[in-house]
């Protein structure tokens, strides 16, 4: 059950109670943090490689196709819902994915940011803005 992998189609979660016979859908492989974004779901293994699964949709939260490697390394990751990619690396620093965008969401490069002088545990992006978990136990709001 450690690091077994389940997402939920959009259509179920709009729909609370879930509608019957809604339920989680187990993908393969193994990660450690997962998150999706409108056309991309992202993650995070044991040993903080990152991974993308591309071609999801509202009905669809598993994909098409396979995991996908991307350079660098992040302890953890989140996808906003206009597929902004956000993570912190085991070090506390913060990083952003650079071109994102629907036809590539891959992106092109992880830009490094600052929203906590004393180091980053957690973020968390929605709505232009972004929600930090410093290392100092504060937490901070920025707009983007």
């Amino acid at each position: 059950m450690h690091d077994n992998i389940y997402c939920a189609n959009m259509d179920s979660n709009n729909n609370w109670p879930w509608p019957s016979g809604s339920s989680w859908v187990q993908l393969s492989g193994s990660l450690k943090y997962y998150s999706c974004g409108p056309y991309s779901c992202w993650g995070v293994n044991k040993n903080d490689q990152i991974y993308i699964k591309k071609d999801v949709s509202d009905k669809v939260c598993s994909g098409s196709g396979s995991f996908v490697n991307i350079p660098g390394a992040l302890a953890m990751i989140e996808v906003a819902t206009d597929g902004r990619v956000f993570g912190v690396n085991s070090q506390g620093m913060l990083y952003q994915r650079i071109g994102v965008t629907r036809s590539n969401p891959a992106g092109t490069e992880w830009r490094q940011m600052t929203a906590c002088p004393s180091g980053h545990k957690h973020v968390s992006f929605d709505l232009g803005m972004l929600w930090a978990v410093c290392a100092d136990g504060s937490i901070h709001k920025c707009s983007l």
